[in-house]
């Protein structure tokens, strides 16, 4: 029964606690700090004050004997429990204290975190697009395992640099393994698609236009690097590049996809 209404009284304190603000919790600690080390001077002089007495030997009976037993037993006993009960608050409200710290540290830590996140993600969604050089190797090699080499013509969303650059890093790979690489800077008559784009093959075709664009799209599905099928509608073009030769490949280069957020 006592130890359950001891339980419930610390229940109660610690809630008591937990409502107060970091301010409020730091005054309590103080006072109940000095409430403690008032409790252990009591302490200390009831101790003093019964060697005293043991040491004065005052006659059996005596006030002094009757008295100053009777306080220096008070002062030791109502100095323990004021010690530990008020060292047990005080640490409470330290305990309470440092648990909130942790938990703001353990927040800050995160918004950090996801602040380091979204700006690594927003530094990647505005950077040009480069090759990785698993893509760039791969591309070498599935091109000269594909065939002799040939003829390719990027065509580009006119003045978006960060396209030309991209299909420059592309036509490193071709001209790496003997191909020869011309640019069409293209205007373009409905919305521009990003990403690239490798024409279909159609059965009209020549055959060695489907033979060009059938190597051209295995050689990017064995680099890993994407692509979607079809081809804009153009309006107005300037070229640019080495002279080509037939039969062309064509590949589109547009603009980067829209951020992921």
């Amino acid at each position: 029964m006592i130890s359950s209404l001891v339980t419930a009284n610390a229940m109660r304190l610690l809630k008591r606690l937990q409502d107060q603000s970091d301010g409020e919790l730091d005054r309590l600690s103080e006072l109940y700090e000095r409430w403690a080390l008032g409790g252990a001077i009591a302490v200390i002089i009831g101790v003093v004050l019964d060697g005293y007495i043991f040491f004065k030997n005052p006659p059996y009976g005596g006030s002094l004997q009757r008295w100053g037993s009777f306080i220096s037993e008070i002062l030791v006993g109502l100095g323990i429990v004021a010690e530990v009960g008020f060292a047990k608050r005080e640490s409470a409200c330290q305990s309470i204290l440092r648990k909130r710290s942790n938990d703001r540290l353990s927040e800050a830590i995160v918004r950090a975190t996801n602040a380091e996140l979204a700006t690594e993600r927003l530094r990647a969604d505005n950077a040009w697009r480069e090759l990785t050089d698993a893509e760039h190797v791969g591309l070498v090699q599935a091109l000269k395992a594909s065939g002799p080499p040939a003829s390719i013509r990027f065509s580009l969303v006119a003045n978006d640099q960060e396209s030309f650059n991209f299909a420059g890093l592309i036509s490193i790979a071709f001209k790496a393994a003997g191909w020869h690489v011309g640019y069409s800077h293209e205007s373009f008559r409905n919305s521009i698609f990003p990403g690239i784009l490798i024409p279909e093959i159609h059965e009209n075709h020549l055959e060695e236009v489907k033979a060009i664009h059938k190597r051209v799209r295995e050689c990017f599905i064995s680099a890993k690097i994407r692509f979607a099928n079809g081809w804009p509608e153009s309006y107005m073009s300037t070229g640019s590049g080495e002279q080509l030769t037939t039969p062309i490949a064509s590949v589109y280069v547009g603009p980067k996809h829209r951020p992921s957020f």
